[in-house]
């Protein structure tokens, strides 16, 4: 695994090259374990993880920071063990709850810069649906795209164009190995959900194994 080795080193030159500190990002970083689990080879993408993240987060002398964005927080897969100075933000915090989507005065602006302020309610309707720490914000794609189609023709309708950019595979593997036949029902009918997770922060993948993790 001569790559994780290349992580410290390509920081190193940064640094040198720069005369300052790196900050690295790391987006999705939950999605690797998804795929792995459903494909088979969760335990060997566990173990590249975890000595990826020590390699460029844990002994890299030459970071500032990090910030590793992804939808579950991984749990009781020790892939976050030493990290030092480690701090987590839900979408129930408060802390930057309004660079999670477009809130609704960048809409608005965005709007008036391109000429479309009588498709306010629409966008409303169709996009304003995320509530992160205190504040509503917008799908920026299903923004952005949109006004993309307004360009191209002014009496284009709304669509859900995030519906295709990600998987549902693990809530499928969540209700196809739940053993509580209600649950199962319930969630496969037609209506408006509103889910809360009352039991701590972080999503054990492994649980899907027991059949345990949806109730």
């Amino acid at each position: 695994m001569r790559f994780l080795w290349w992580t410290k080193k390509i920081a190193e030159l940064l640094e040198k090259h720069y005369g300052t500190k790196v900050i690295l990002l790391i987006d999705e970083y939950d999605v690797p374990p998804g795929k792995a689990f459903s494909n088979g080879y969760y335990e060997q993408m566990i173990f590249l993880i975890r000595n990826l993240l020590e390699q460029a987060l844990k002994t890299n002398s030459s970071l500032k920071l990090a910030v590793l964005t992804g939808s579950m927080r991984i749990s009781k897969e020790s892939i976050f063990t030493g990290l030092n100075n480690f701090t987590t933000f839900t979408i129930a915090d408060v802390d930057f709850d309004e660079y999670f989507g477009f809130t609704d005065q960048e809409v608005r602006d965005l709007l008036t810069y391109y000429g479309y302020t009588d498709k306010y309610e629409s966008i409303k309707e169709w996009y304003d649906g995320y509530c992160f720490g205190d504040v509503d914000v917008y799908c920026p794609w299903d923004v952005v795209s949109y006004l993309r189609s307004l360009g191209t023709n002014k009496e284009a309708i709304p669509l859900n164009y995030w519906i295709n950019t990600s998987s549902n595979a693990e809530v499928k593997e969540f209700i196809r190995q739940s053993k509580n036949l209600t649950t199962k029902r319930d969630i496969l009918k037609p209506q408006l959900w509103n889910i809360s997770k009352k039991n701590g922060e972080s999503f054990p993948i492994k649980k899907l194994e027991m059949g345990t993790a949806i109730y």
